[in-house]
């Protein structure tokens, strides 16, 4: 599903009585506020949905394959998604 199908859904679901440009100005402020709160390290759980979190990688040692250096991988950020338990597939 992509947002406008998202947006569709919502609409239809409302009886058609909210117009579609707030159900979509809605949507992108919800993504544009869960976005900040992760980019600030913020743990954000949405009850139904689940829960995102902000997880990190320690800097580690790799090898170059394709000349066989050892190379410097620096620490990594990264966004881990929990689905909440009413959505997991069983």
């Amino acid at each position: 599903m992509v947002k406008s199908e998202l947006i569709n859904k919502i609409w239809e679901n409302t009886s058609k009585s909210i117009e579609k440009v707030k159900i979509e100005y809605i949507i992108n402020n919800s993504i544009k506020i869960i976005g900040n709160e992760i980019k600030e390290g913020h743990n954000v759980k949405i009850e139904g949905l689940g829960s995102f979190r902000t997880c990190y990688r320690k800097p580690y040692t790799g090898n170059d394959i394709k000349n066989g250096q050892t190379v410097k991988i620096p620490k990594t950020v990264y966004i881990r998604f929990t689905p909440s338990h009413k959505i997991k597939p069983e």
